[in-house]
């Protein structure tokens, strides 16, 4: 029996020439355009510097143009090196531009340093940024050797990059410690102990064990990957919380509050993983179902949005000051859970016509919005009726949204057609924006009636217009 032959994965690593026929790149080939912006560069820059020297006040000015814009001009001359030479790989594409960028700002910022050494005697700064940057140039370098004209594979790849991102983080992880150590002085035992050194190593252990799970660790499915490294940032993050509490209660104000959270929220997140967890095994039981998904997501929101609220009404009324809070934080939540209902419900039913989508989620929107506001004003009553003012102001662009919708439904965008859509597109904003003015005119009334002149004077200009396409289509 011959042993069967696994396929090989297909390459994914890009390619310049991939691109090289977009705008993008034509743009930035064209030697018309790279004359036009060396022109414009050199032009400008000497009108800078005349004008520095007519009105000078003993400043030289005009190089912080120069050399700003020099940066922009440098990348520039880099995409134009890169789509007109031989340049193939996007990685060696990637590190060129990373690399004119790391060196035209470092050049600026090491003369920024030196010509104003006047304000800060002494301090010499400029060499911190270029050796921070400058690791990450290195790593780069290294990951274009790594990449560049190899054919990998998707996975290959993935577990190149993620791996350079590691020994980066890795990287400086050492480097901003040792720079906290040498500069103690700046840096209070505590930020240099807590902020980094303990805190960011423990982030580069969750960001190693992520690493390590998601190239090596085979035969479990991304969804429960997903969970694992939810439970990796949940118990890192407890075990910083738990450090902070016990070794350094004493640079923390409000102690008991700040344990009370952080047990809440490990309840919380405790049960949010669960979730996740449930999720991932019903994902990986349907065979990757959005649709079963989606209605777990939308059963899930909902217990949560009745739990909270209950809750919310038992803090409202154990702690009374007076006022009934709970429907404004209710009203605003059952917004969001419509707008998610509608969701699962256009999902569920295969819906792809765009227009239509937006328009429901529109309508959705400004009905729980409008119930919301209705519930503000008479609550928070100040004398007055607004709520018509916001929504005949939001209907505006509904009702607008509602035409443009209807005459796409019927067709109506086409050569033939597009002056009667324009003409209903026209009426329904003069109607919406009569309805607006007219209430706008009697709920504020200062003894006249001005409306009419308004309606009268864009009456002229839609009457013409409708006089315009009713002689036009007779034709």
């Amino acid at each position: 029996m011959t042993e069967e032959k696994i396929p090989k994965e297909k390459t994914t690593t890009r390619n310049v020439d991939e691109i090289r026929e977009t705008w993008f790149s034509k743009f930035f080939a064209s030697k018309i355009a790279l004359i036009i912006h060396l022109f414009a560069y050199l032009s400008v820059n000497g009108l800078c510097y005349m004008l520095n020297l007519m009105f000078w006040n003993g400043r030289l000015w005009a190089w912080h143009v120069s050399l700003g814009w020099g940066i922009g001009l440098s990348v520039y001359l880099g995409f134009y090196y890169i789509f007109t030479s031989g340049i193939k790989s996007i990685t060696k594409a990637i590190f060129l531009i990373h690399l004119i960028v790391y060196t035209t700002v470092n050049v600026y910022l090491t003369l920024i340093n030196f010509v104003y050494m006047a304000s800060w005697p002494g301090v010499l700064w400029a060499h911190i940024p270029a050796l921070l940057w400058g690791f990450a140039v290195m790593m780069n370098f290294v990951l274009t050797i790594m990449i560049s004209g190899k054919g990998l594979s998707a996975a290959e790849i993935r577990k190149n990059v993620t791996g350079i991102l590691l020994l980066t983080n890795i990287g400086y992880y050492g480097i901003v410690n040792a720079l906290l150590y040498a500069l103690g002085k700046y840096a209070t035992v505590y930020h240099l102990a807590v902020g980094t050194l303990l805190y960011w190593g423990i982030a580069v252990l969750a960001h190693a064990g992520i690493t390590l799970l998601y190239n090596y660790v085979e035969g479990v499915s991304g969804a429960k990957k997903g969970v694992i490294l939810h439970a990796i940032i949940f118990g890192l993050s407890g075990l910083i919380n738990v450090i902070d509490i016990t070794f350094f209660s004493e640079y923390m104000l409000f102690y008991t509050t700040r344990v009370n959270g952080f047990l809440i929220s490990v309840g919380i997140w405790a049960l949010v993983i669960a979730a996740h967890a449930f999720l991932a095994i019903r994902w990986d039981q349907t065979g990757g179902d959005v649709k079963d998904l989606m209605k777990w997501l939308l059963i899930m929101h909902l217990a949560v949005y009745c739990a909270s609220v209950g809750y919310m009404l038992f803090l409202n009324f154990s702690i009374w000051e007076g006022r009934f809070w709970v429907p404004t934080a209710a009203l605003g939540w059952a917004i969001g859970l419509s707008l998610h209902g509608l969701y699962y419900i256009i999902v569920k039913t295969d819906e792809t016509n765009i227009m239509k989508i937006s328009l429901l989620l529109h309508l959705i929107a400004y009905i729980g919005t409008m119930v919301l506001l209705i519930w503000l004003n008479l609550a928070i009553w100040q004398g007055r009726f607004w709520v018509p003012t916001v929504a005949l102001g939001w209907g505006v662009g509904l009702a607008a949204h509602t035409t443009i919708y209807l005459l796409n439904k019927n067709n109506m965008f086409t050569s033939e057609n597009g002056l009667k859509a324009s003409v209903f597109l026209h009426l329904t904003a003069y109607i919406a924006v009569a309805a607006l003015l007219i209430w706008s005119n009697l709920s504020m009334w200062e003894g006249r009636l001005w409306f009419p002149i308004a309606l009268a004077g864009w009456g002229i200009g839609l009457g013409s217009h409708i006089l315009v396409n009713y002689f036009i289509t007779r034709r």
